[in-house]
């Protein structure tokens, strides 16, 4: 069994303790930040999987590089390669979900695209489950890398 701890910055006091352990092709991931404690997503971990390096502030950051090289093969990266999956899926429904109101829209001489008051287009999202979209785009683009 492989494991490595980071501490990262959060937004309490104290740095929150991130811990991966891989056994084989495992990947087990613990946080000490509320979200995790209560079963919720947790943005540190994903980071550190996502190879962002923002807010470590144990000295370690080359480490990142190593648990993001378990990746392949793992449990994490079949878990994750779902989640594309769906998301991809979920983009298709919302563009065709789109594309029905605009062709009803404009059959009712309505106008076809709708911004909100931020001025973002219908169904514009920054944020995927509570991932920032910069990791989900850095891993899109690490992948592509591949």
């Amino acid at each position: 069994m492989e494991r490595i701890e980071f501490r990262v910055q959060g937004s309490a006091a104290e740095p929150y303790v991130v811990v991966f352990e891989r056994t084989g092709d495992n990947i087990d991931a613990r946080c000490t930040c509320p979200g995790s404690r209560m079963a919720k997503r947790c943005k540190h971990r994903l980071s550190i999987l996502y190879a962002c390096t923002d807010g470590i502030v144990s000295g370690n950051l080359d480490d990142v590089g190593r648990v993001c090289s378990w990746m392949a093969g793992s449990d994490v990266e079949a878990a994750l390669a779902r989640v594309d999956s769906a998301e991809a899926a979920w983009k298709a429904a919302k563009g065709a979900l789109k594309s029905a109101q605009d062709a009803e829209r404009a059959a009712k001489g309505g106008t076809a695209d709708r911004k909100d008051s931020a001025g973002v287009r219908n169904g514009t999202l920054s944020q995927f489950h509570g991932v920032p979209r910069r990791l989900i785009m850095a891993r899109r683009m690490r992948l592509a890398d591949r």
